[in-house]
């Protein structure tokens, strides 16, 4: 209900020497969004001489924004944007000629249930955000709200001279600057956009770079996923790049995808006809050279393998400089390592030799199905090393084999000795036979 506190439209009876004074009074609460000259609030007072002026001279911050008095009317004015509770207090001062009065009071302000009411900067000649709904005595989120002047939150009038214009592609709208969704400040760095979120709701915009796989050079603009491919983004262009060992052998480059939409389709790290590329086949066999066993060929981790010639030759010469049992179409000499050769036996080193007139041997070991290091001896010599020696083969204790005696015999009777071959002869002879001795019988 309007109050009227009436003091003669600013003026008092006149008197010479009266004292002057303010009236007391309780104000109504001002209504947020609304100007409270509605209120017809004119103050009173009484004395002093000749005509009055009004003014505020000590206001608080929660009303300095807003409250202003008639001079000449001494009726309080102006459009709050926010809650002022508890009331605040502030000072009227009225001035009769060389007579000046003071008068303390105090003014709340509160919201109309389910109002809107405009936010912001409160010049009413400026831009301001936009608009708050009043709740249970509470004001809600800015929201913005384009119209005409003040232009709330328009994106064509922002900023603090209300002539700024919002890019589309950096803000979504005004909350007195220029801004995304609810950040500080419109959308920076590389390739930025401000993009709508799910909902579309101003505050849902937010601030993303369109070189991502989910806004590729426009707003909401995903790339599809494609079968064995990563999803990116590059100079606004999705980009299909091949998951390993997965690789595009029917359009597009290599590691991209091109026209067609089956991906990457051809895995080439066990595929003999697309090994470690598209339409790499494996070659059947290999030079004779590299030893291999000559079956047919694998793919393996996107290399051509061929199984050594086993249990003989291996591969020691590749990449990881460890023997395997494997060679590949890239090793330019197969399988090198020659397991039975007393140079590399089994694959363990060079054979060695600590007995006199011996070489060394390496042989398989039916048990074991290895190579293995040996001895034997030299030409002239037992094959076999005897009792750690090297016997002649005319040894009489060893002739031929280690163990064999032949002892050496010359008798009337009998001639029995051991070769130089490591054979033991014996003739038998009777003095009255013509010749007396048979043939010598070697064995």
């Amino acid at each position: 209900m309007p109050v009227a506190l009436l003091a003669a439209c600013g003026t008092v009876e006149p008197g010479p020497g009266q004292n002057l004074s303010i009236q007391t009074a309780t104000l109504p609460d001002a209504v947020v969004g609304r100007d409270y000259r509605e209120r017809n609030v004119l103050l009173q007072a009484h004395g002093g001489n000749g005509s009055l002026s009004w003014s505020l001279p000590q206001l608080p911050p929660s009303l300095s924004t807003w409250l202003s008095i008639g001079e000449s009317t001494g009726l309080l004015q102006g459009t709050p944007l926010d809650l002022v509770s508890p009331a605040a207090d502030f000072v009227v001062q009225a001035t009769s000629g060389t007579t000046r009065a003071q008068q303390a009071f105090k003014l709340g302000v509160g919201c109309s249930e389910g109002a809107s009411s405009p936010c912001g900067m409160p010049d009413p000649t400026r831009c301001v955000a936009g608009t708050r709904v009043c709740l249970n005595g509470t004001l809600g989120t800015c929201t913005a709200a384009p119209g005409r002047p003040p232009y709330e939150a328009d994106a064509t009038h922002c900023g603090p001279g209300c002539d700024e214009t919002c890019s589309r592609t950096s803000t979504n709208r005004c909350v007195g600057t220029c801004t995304c969704g609810g950040a500080a400040g419109p959308c920076s760095g590389a390739t930025p956009a401000c993009c709508p979120g799910q909902d579309g709701r101003p505050e849902s915009f937010t601030c993303v770079s369109l070189q991502t796989p989910q806004h590729c050079g426009a707003c909401q603009t995903a790339c599809q996923p494609r079968t064995n491919t990563d999803v990116g983004c590059a100079n606004s262009s999705c980009t299909f790049p091949c998951k390993a060992p997965w690789l595009n052998c029917n359009g597009g480059a290599l590691s991209t995808e091109g026209s067609d939409a089956d991906g990457c389709e051809t895995r080439v790290d066990n595929d003999v006809n697309s090994c470690g590329a598209c339409g790499k086949s494996c070659p059947a066999t290999l030079p004779a050279s590299f030893n291999t066993a000559g079956t047919p060929p694998t793919c393996t981790d996107g290399s051509c393998r061929y199984q050594c010639n086993l249990p003989r030759w291996h591969d020691c010469h590749n990449s990881t400089q460890t023997c395997r049992d494997f060679t590949t179409d890239q090793d330019g000499d197969g399988c090198e390592a020659d397991y039975a050769s007393v140079h590399d036996c089994g694959g363990r080193g060079p054979c060695t030799v600590s007995i006199d007139n011996a070489v060394a041997t390496c042989t398989m070991n039916a048990g074991t199905g290895q190579y293995q290091c040996g001895v034997k001896c030299k030409e002239g010599f037992d094959p076999d090393p005897c009792g750690g020696l090297c016997k002649p083969l005319n040894d009489p204790d060893n002739c031929g084999v280690c163990g064999r005696t032949c002892p050496t015999v010359d008798t009337v009777d009998e001639h029995q000795r051991c070769t130089a071959t490591g054979q033991c002869c014996v003739q038998f002879c009777d003095p009255t036979a013509k010749p007396p001795c048979g043939n010598e019988m070697c064995e």
